[in-house]
């Protein structure tokens, strides 16, 4: 079984080449890429990887950023995240003490232009720290330095306003336990599934109530069809009347596909989805998919 994890960080802050003895670590935002000669800015963050058991298997690690604003759109940077050599404190650090990165171990570069949330694929320095090939300094995100007014400004894990968190920083792991070393049959069990699309628009809407009583695991796949982002959670309810939210809301791309399962059993679970961007409706393809 894939079991998927979202795990937000238990450090980030940035630093500032114009202020090199300047420490940022409670701001609500932070700073990556290249002003001017004098104006660099690097982004540290950092994961606490317990929750990951000892003897999973990672398949793949994504680090997601939101970006709010960019000095220039016209201007597409590439940024890098490094894997950090040496101890920081985001409470002290600053661009005269920071850490020192290991230029040989990297992930892929992407090139950031506009607002919005950019993905990078961190699974080869998850798995160093995973591992313990390398102690868990945490990673450096900065830009190629090639261009001028490439600098962005995304959202910190200090940032107080954004609403369950979907636009602060956060990792996507995804692993595999390994099977029993022996042989365990499970009468009786059948697989159940429901496939339907829907339409967002600028309010939420929520699917029908999906009764979990009888089944033994549930997950709602929402695969992102239509041309523009939508946000969706999950609510569940003890009556199919009184619902709760439960968990945290998920930008879904289009395009991609993410998997949702409730955090607490209730005989009841519906799905809740809305535009990403007003006036910028998506089509979302839902399945549900259970063990009976």
């Amino acid at each position: 079984m894939i079991i998927t994890k979202k795990i937000f960080p238990i450090a980030d802050t940035y630093i500032d080449s114009h202020k090199p003895d300047e420490n940022f670590g409670n701001s609500s935002t932070a700073w990556v890429g290249t002003m001017d000669s004098a104006n660099e800015y690097k982004y540290l963050i950092k994961f606490n990887l317990d929750s990951i058991p000892f003897n999973a298997e990672i398949l793949s690690c994504t680090l997601r950023l939101y970006i709010d604003f960019v000095q220039n759109e016209n201007v597409e940077g590439i940024f890098t995240p490094y894997l950090i050599d040496s101890d920081w404190n985001y409470n002290t650090v600053t661009w005269n003490t920071q850490p020192m990165i290991n230029g040989a171990v990297h992930s892929p570069g992407i090139a950031i232009g506009g607002v919005g949330m950019y993905s990078w694929d961190i699974t080869n320095l998850f798995e160093e720290w995973f591992n313990g090939d390398s102690i868990n300094y945490g990673a450096l995100l900065m830009d190629d330095g090639q261009l001028n007014n490439d600098n962005k400004r995304l959202i910190s894990s200090s940032y107080s306003s954004c609403a369950y968190g979907h636009c602060k920083p956060f990792v996507i792991v995804q692993y595999r336990l390994p099977s029993c070393c022996c042989s365990s049959f499970i009468l009786g069990r059948k697989f159940r599934e429901q496939l339907f699309d829907v339409t967002t628009t600028d309010n939420y809407q929520t699917t029908n109530g999906y009764n979990t009583s009888q089944q033994f695991n549930t997950t709602i796949f929402v695969k992102n069809v239509g041309l523009n982002p939508a946000e969706v959670f999950v609510e569940v309810s003890p009556n199919n009347i009184d619902y709760v939210v439960d968990g945290i809301v998920y930008e879904v791309a289009p395009g991609e596909i993410i998997p949702l399962v409730a955090m607490h059993f209730a005989k009841y679970v519906h799905l809740a989805y809305r535009s990403k961007v007003v006036g910028e409706n998506t089509t979302l393809e839902v399945t549900i998919q259970s063990q009976v």
